[in-house]
């Protein structure tokens, strides 16, 4: 019994979408880590400026992140329901 006979299109695909937001949240999750090694490197104001516009938008980036994950939740729950 092979993967297509387990799971329906509709399902491969979600799978396909979350795999690739685990990505996406593995790749934030790096970024984060050098945003914080640049500040604690920092020294002049300058470079804390554009750190800081940096970090900035970098957060505003989590919020859509967690749009797609509500999203991917949704067509879960609507997979489950059959």
């Amino acid at each position: 019994m092979d993967s297509k006979e387990l799971f329906s299109e509709e399902q491969r695909l979600w799978l396909s979408k979350m795999n690739l937001l685990q990505e996406e949240i593995n790749l934030f999750n790096l970024k984060t880590k050098r945003l914080e090694i640049d500040l604690q490197l920092c020294t002049n104001k300058k470079s804390l400026k554009h750190i800081k516009r940096a970090y900035k938008k970098h957060l505003e980036s989590w919020g859509k992140l967690k749009e797609k994950l509500k999203l991917l939740g949704e067509q879960y729950e609507a997979l489950k329901r059959g």
